[in-house]
């Protein structure tokens, strides 16, 4: 059995010793009394008064046309919400559905296909979710009540994708991304909704974890029997023969870019949990996990984990510096030479995958220059790309996810987006005060995942391949929900 392995019983007793002894060094007491006051000073700037939500324009967003259209709608459909309740109740099989909960056994299904099923398929999914969930927030009514800058500016981004659809003139495949976009989103801002209780975010949570392993395993697979690559994927001047894992995605980059994501979750499970054999298994999913986005041998994964971990570590998890610091001196003297070259390029600038997005972007700024203000509309980059390209490069995407949103959406959609990352952002960090709440330390790991994810897309269109897409807004949802749950919580301790 797992929880009797010698070696990760091991090294679970290894990383509770530093930890413990970190705790009772001289040095934590330095670093925590460094804190303190770096915090007290912190808590005057009005930068992260408006961040951790001691102040903001709270009060005027929720006099805002948005806000005002969205109550005053919800006062009209209430005849109607009325008559679906009667409806449901007369129903067996709504009955059934809304009591036994199955938009959340769907919501979980697609967390645990999504990297194995077709998009096809996920939007089927997710639009069924939806619509139950609807339902069910009728019939049942709902607890949570998003904050109201975030839901603003969600509400706000999403329109700018519904304009960008509207006024979109390009072909007809243009309109199956919009479809892809419009029902992603609005998934992800219903997950708190289906995502109701602590019970349902633990399963949930755990579900990912559970799927990472599995993708770990076949990563590691292809690692010894190797798999069919693609030419694109080697960079010859550093290892012709190297195979990059890529699990079930049919990409290294975007395997990378799912295990950014989920990676710092599982390391606050690990953290959390007081059960040793849990303890156990989640550190073999992080091995696993860590060991995976090595052998991608994608650099933008490679230094977007190492920033989330750090991220995590910062505002949440001091006690894991030491540790941090041993494994990245261990890391760097066991990693083999191809790995060290392939990150040491990162800084070099000379290799042929950093040439070809420097004529990409290029590219794609000429055409932002031509298209700020309205956008191109969803799924056009491709065919305007080849009016604009440069020296025969290649691309269907512009290799940096603000910059793909600015072309196709326009100034709207990249204000709104980043006002609804910056909306979401100040949310989670309120719940850094709540020292002793596991779903704060949660909620932090998710931010943690986001944020290495989208420095990721600084790089790379993170949003291209559309299941990292549908675990981002995921993700978003998510970290809504621990918010909330540490919040909640966080109330009851200072009462």
């Amino acid at each position: 059995m797992l929880s009797k392995s010698v070696i990760f019983q091991g090294l679970l007793k290894v990383i509770l010793i530093i930890k413990k002894a970190y705790k009772e060094s001289y040095f934590s007491y330095l670093m925590a009394k460094f804190w303190t006051w770096f915090i007290k000073l912190l808590n005057k700037s009005l930068i992260i008064n408006f961040l951790t939500s001691n102040i903001g324009p709270e009060k005027g967003i929720e006099e805002s046309l948005i806000l005002k259209s969205r109550r005053r709608f919800k006062s009209l459909i209430m005849p109607f919400n009325k008559l679906m309740v009667k409806i449901i109740k007369s129903s067996v099989i709504l009955k059934f559905f809304m009591e036994k909960e199955i938009h959340f056994l769907i919501f979980a299904f697609i967390i645990v296909t999504l990297p194995f099923i077709p998009t096809s398929m996920g939007l089927v999914l997710c639009f069924g979710a939806i619509g139950l969930t609807l339902l069910s927030n009728i019939y049942k009514g709902n607890r949570f009540k998003y904050p109201k800058l975030n839901l603003f500016f969600m509400i706000f981004f999403l329109l700018s994708v519904i304009i960008s659809g509207i006024f979109n003139q390009g072909p007809v495949n243009s309109l199956q991304v919009f479809i892809i976009y419009l029902i992603f989103i609005v998934f992800g801002i219903f997950v708190p909704y289906m995502v109701n209780s602590e019970e349902k975010l633990l399963i949930v949570l755990n579900i990912i974890t559970l799927t990472t392993l599995i993708l770990g395993i076949y990563g590691i697979y292809q690692f010894i029997f190797g798999a069919p690559m693609d030419e694109a994927w080697i960079d010859k001047d550093f290892a012709s023969n190297v195979t990059r894992v890529y699990s079930a995605f049919g990409n290294p980059n975007v395997y990378g870019e799912y295990l950014v994501l989920v990676l710092p979750v599982i390391f606050a499970l690990f953290h959390i949990t007081d059960k040793k054999p849990l303890k156990i298994f989640y550190l073999l999913v992080l091995g696993l996990g860590f060991g995976n986005v090595l052998m991608t041998l994608s650099r933008g994964s490679m230094l977007s984990l190492a920033i989330a971990i750090f991220v995590l570590v910062v505002l949440k998890a001091h006690t894991y510096f030491p540790i941090l610091v041993i494994l990245g001196l261990i890391g760097s003297a066991m990693l083999p030479e191809t790995i060290i070259r392939r990150i040491l390029s990162i800084f070099s600038g000379g290799d042929t995958s950093t040439n070809y997005r420097k004529s990409i972007y290029q590219a794609s700024i000429n055409m932002l220059k031509d298209y700020y203000l309205t956008g191109t509309g969803l799924g056009q980059f491709k065919e305007l790309y080849k009016i604009y390209s440069l020296h025969a490069a290649k691309s269907y995407h512009a290799h940096n996810t603000l910059l793909m949103i600015f072309i196709e959406k326009g100034i709207l959609g990249i204000i709104s987006f980043i006002s609804m990352i910056i909306a979401w952002s100040r949310d989670i960090i309120t719940t850094i005060k709540y020292k002793d709440d596991k779903f704060s330390f949660i909620a932090v790991g998710i931010f943690a995942g986001i944020v290495g994810c989208s420095i990721q897309g600084m790089v790379d269109h993170i949003w291209h391949n559309y299941d990292i897409m549908l675990m981002y807004f995921t993700l978003l949802g998510l970290g809504c929900t621990s918010a909330y749950f540490a919040g909640k919580k966080g109330e009851v301790d200072n009462e």
